[in-house]
């Protein structure tokens, strides 16, 4: 019985969290680039649309393994708690950029969603530094979107957005 309870208890940490992940990810289903995002300047070295869809599927994945990996050896703790908290950051961003379409607040709420993955990044090494690592592609990621976002900023005038 107390197996059972064990691994009814892993199945509903694992649906949660799969659960709190796909919601964030729905950002980029609910807020898609469309026309104006098309007729923006960008820089030559933006991936293809095409890679950015199956980049993140990815990188939710590996985030959701390092966090289902930091409850099943810490629970409910501290470095889970801001995992959970860093989700809303990473979906306003969606929000802002192609929601609202704001590159330039995009780009500046995009540092503190940086900022945020890394302190996941030190929390989930206090527990399993192999989840830690899981994180590293996200942080890598997100640096690498958060300098495409300025320069896109930067290559178009005000008029452009906003």
């Amino acid at each position: 019985m107390a197996g059972a309870a064990a691994v009814s208890a892993e199945t509903w940490a694992a649906l949660l969290i799969a659960a709190a992940c796909l919601a964030t990810m729905s950002s980029g289903v609910i807020f898609t680039t469309g026309p104006w995002y098309h007729a923006l300047a960008k820089p030559r070295w933006k991936p293809p649309g095409g890679v950015i869809g199956p980049a993140w599927v990815v990188l939710f994945s590996l985030m959701g393994f390092a966090a289902w990996t930091v409850w099943r050896l810490d629970g409910l703790g501290w470095p889970l708690a801001l995992f959970l908290a860093h989700l809303p950051v990473n979906w306003v961003w969606s929000w802002l950029m192609f929601g609202r379409r704001r590159i330039d607040l995009a780009a500046k709420h995009i540092l503190f969603l940086w900022v945020a993955i890394l302190a996941v990044v030190l929390g989930f090494a206090t527990v399993s530094p192999f989840a830690a690592a899981l994180l590293l592609p996200y942080l890598c990621w997100v640096g690498y979107a958060a300098a495409l976002n300025r320069a896109i900023v930067r290559l178009n005038p005000r008029s452009a957005y906003g």
